[in-house]
């Protein structure tokens, strides 16, 4: 990045800092009440996988990873949120290696094409709407959005509820 993408921010302390601006942020629900818990009966969250392979493809100057506490939807442990310029997408059950692989692939490939694009098959069954509203299709405006869709909690699969 040059000295242009740049931005400069006035601390409360009055001390200029310069930050770089990221186009996603990958958050993983690693120490919460119930993710990677499992002495509960959930999936071990591999913690140095995620940081290794973050570090492995390079991507800290677009991208940033945050090992979190509970991000909140509990039911469905392992969450994983995707926020890709500004744009949430929530993942559950991600509880082995290639799935992290493919999450991890997903992310590069929205990066290559410079703009969000549907999670990819593999991943498809993990997604799920955590909030009640969702972003209108590119191009579309938000009075012309469709109706909203809520997953079901395991499947992940969405079911398209009215206006």
């Amino acid at each position: 990045m040059s000295r242009q993408d740049r931005i400069r921010v006035l601390r409360s302390d009055g001390k200029p800092i310069h930050l770089f601006p990221k186009r996603a942020h990958l958050m993983v629900c690693a120490k919460g009440c119930c993710c990677g818990h499992t002495e509960r009966g959930h999936a071990e969250v591999p913690i140095d996988f995620y940081k290794d392979e973050y570090k492995r493809r390079g991507l800290r100057r677009k991208v940033q990873l945050t090992m979190s506490g509970c991000l909140g939807p509990c039911p469905v442990a392992n969450v994983v949120l995707l926020v890709f310029e500004g744009r949430p997408i929530w993942f559950q059950s991600i509880n082995s290696r290639p799935l992290i692989l493919a999450l991890y692939d997903y992310l590069q490939q929205m990066l290559a094409a410079d703009r969000y694009l549907p999670p990819p098959p593999t991943l498809a069954d993990c997604t799920f709407n955590f909030y009640t509203w969702t972003h209108p299709p590119d191009g579309c405006p938000a009075s012309a959005s469709p109706a909203r869709e809520v997953a079901a909690p395991r499947q992940g699969r969405a079911s398209t509820l009215g206006p």
